[in-house]
């Protein structure tokens, strides 16, 4: 009886749909400008199911009425009952195969935790516990994303991650995949979309975990905390960057131990705490004697000097701050000059000085228009108002 009611209830696209979907993914391929061909894994990657079923849609084979529903939701394209129709009297190959069983409720607590649902493909990987299968090019265009991160080119960066992140998924290269989205997260985190790299940095939380990636867990658990601090939740930012301590420490990464521990110090800065946050710089600087990083010195010689204005002592604060800022014009680093220059006009708005806060404002606003920080220009609108 199961049988012959699966039969019933098999159906297929119209040709006419059919037209339309294979329209869709071709066009969201070209959106996303990514290289290779538009293949079988490319396509179930673009529609969130299984090779197996997206080969069923495109040869017009059976499926259940919400699976194609599903499709067409995923590709935003508007379903109408009109695009089904039923198999004319299906054989038992034409009829979708039972589901594979999905993991058991334990085993899926961390999506759930992670507020949202891995493709298919993603969980089959996970839970089979197949070997990834390396692709050159998804970690080249990670690598290429990085790069194109750090020098401040965060148009560039996205649209270079995007790419890596279909390659990757496409390709089942699981460590590209988990990179990909925690530095797309970091993209997010610098253009102000705090909210989505929260979620890009918990993704790949869980895809490291599903994989049992260990390298870089306590690295993304760090970048998750500073988000998490910028947006005001400062228990789940504290539990975040400590727990990162901890891993990273259990690891001998002293840079990686010295950079939670300048965002812990950013934490407890923000809950008005300067001698816990003094602390937490002092500890870093010790964590850097093994391994200096200048940039990560600069940038808390920047942060002691805020801590300074704030109880006011703007004048050796706005000296510290300018030394900082020679620094990074020497390095040529735009995103990093606005920051300085939007710190020097917030001290010297502070000290009264309007027509320097704001000067300093202006020239801020305009390097972070530049490298597309949209966080960093309402800051500046904030003091330009």
């Amino acid at each position: 009886m199961g049988d012959s009611t699966s039969r019933r209830r098999a159906v297929r696209l119209t040709e006419e749909a059919l037209l339309l979907l294979k329209s869709r993914l071709n066009d969201e391929w070209d959106r996303l400008n990514l290289t290779g061909r538009l293949n079988r894994e490319a396509r179930a990657a673009l529609m969130e199911v299984s090779v197996g079923t997206s080969e069923r849609i495109l040869n017009r084979k059976g499926n259940d009425r919400s699976v194609l529903q599903d499709v067409f939701k995923q590709l935003n394209l508007e379903w109408q009952d009109s695009f089904a129709e039923p198999m004319p009297n299906p054989s038992p190959s034409e009829v979708a195969p039972a589901p594979a069983p999905f993991p058991s409720p334990r085993a899926r607590m961390p999506l759930v935790a992670a507020g949202f649902v891995l493709p298919a493909l993603l969980a089959i990987w996970a839970f089979t516990r197949k070997p990834q299968i390396e692709d050159p090019l998804a970690m080249q265009l990670v690598e290429e994303g990085r790069k194109a991160y750090h020098e401040g080119k965060l148009e560039k960066a996205d649209t270079i991650l995007e790419k890596a992140i279909y390659r990757a998924t496409s390709h089942r290269h699981e460590s590209a995949l988990a990179e990909g989205i925690r530095l797309q997260g970091e993209v997010y985190a610098a253009t102000g979309d705090l909210e989505q790299a929260v979620e890009c940095f918990k993704k790949s939380l869980v895809l490291r975990e599903a994989f049992k990636f260990e390298w870089a867990y306590a690295s993304v658990l760090e970048v998750l905390g500073a988000a998490e601090t910028r947006l005001g939740r400062y228990g789940d930012a504290e539990a975040h960057l400590l727990e990162a301590l901890k891993g990273l420490r259990e690891t001998n990464d002293f840079r990686g131990a010295a950079s939670t521990l300048r965002s812990l110090g950013v934490l407890y800065a923000a809950k008005g705490d300067p001698n816990r946050a003094r602390r937490q710089f002092d500890l870093a600087e010790l964590e850097m004697k093994r391994n200096p990083d200048q940039n990560l010195l600069v940038d808390m010689k920047a942060q002691r000097a805020l801590l300074a204005s704030a109880e006011g002592d703007h004048q050796s604060a706005l000296l510290d701050l300018r030394q900082c800022l020679a620094h990074w014009e020497r390095l040529s680093h735009r995103r990093w000059i606005a920051t300085t220059q939007l710190q020097i006009a917030q001290v010297s708005a502070r000290a009264g000085r309007s027509a320097d806060a704001l000067a300093m404002a202006r020239i801020a606003k305009q390097n972070y228009e530049h490298v597309g920080d949209l966080f960093g220009v309402r800051q500046c609108n904030q003091i330009l108002r």
